[in-house]
């Protein structure tokens, strides 16, 4: 058996710029008030576009970085018995062990993915769960699709999948 869970560090990037967004929001919302109590109609009239674009753009964007926070707030791998977890929250994969052709100790590298996060190889198309660069897990399963999970302790993680794989 294995579990890891974590907090990935760029999720606080994350919250502050979805605080940083709820603020602009808020600040542009009460500018537009104080302008409607306060403006002539033809000031008014030629303001108001601005303002409910840029109110509709922050809403759209807050509501984006806040559904991002919450599913991938929490990053986790678990091995179980027979099972095999592991991604976000609210975006993960559970796979059978019989379903695994190979898993190996591989490398996630920023050259691959170009980030952190749920990421697509342009290489080879494989799917990667990446939280740090470094030492991780290469999943590869019987159907073709492909994974790399980043993992603290990667060769704990390989010889639990190969112990239930027995």
């Amino acid at each position: 058996m294995y579990h890891e869970q974590r907090i990935p560090w760029w999720t606080g990037l994350l919250v502050v710029m979805t605080l940083a967004v709820a603020g602009g929001l808020v600040a542009t919302i009460m500018e537009y008030s104080h302008l409607q109590q306060s403006a002539t109609p033809e000031v008014l009239e030629q303001e108001s576009a601005g303002y409910i674009i840029g109110i509709l753009t922050c809403v759209v964007t807050e509501t984006i970085l806040f559904s991002c926070t919450i599913v991938f707030w929490k990053y986790f791998i678990t091995v179980d018995g027979d099972m095999v977890r592991f991604g976000y929250s609210w975006w993960n994969v559970t796979c059978n062990v019989d379903q695994i052709e190979k898993v190996e100790l591989d490398q996630a590298r920023f050259s691959e993915f170009f980030g952190f996060g749920w990421r697509i190889s342009m290489k080879n198309k494989r799917i990667g769960y990446i939280v740090n660069l470094g030492p991780s897990v290469g999943i590869q399963l019987k159907e073709g699709r492909a994974y790399l999970i980043s993992c603290r302790d990667p060769e704990a993680c390989i010889a639990a999948i190969q112990q239930s794989h027995l």
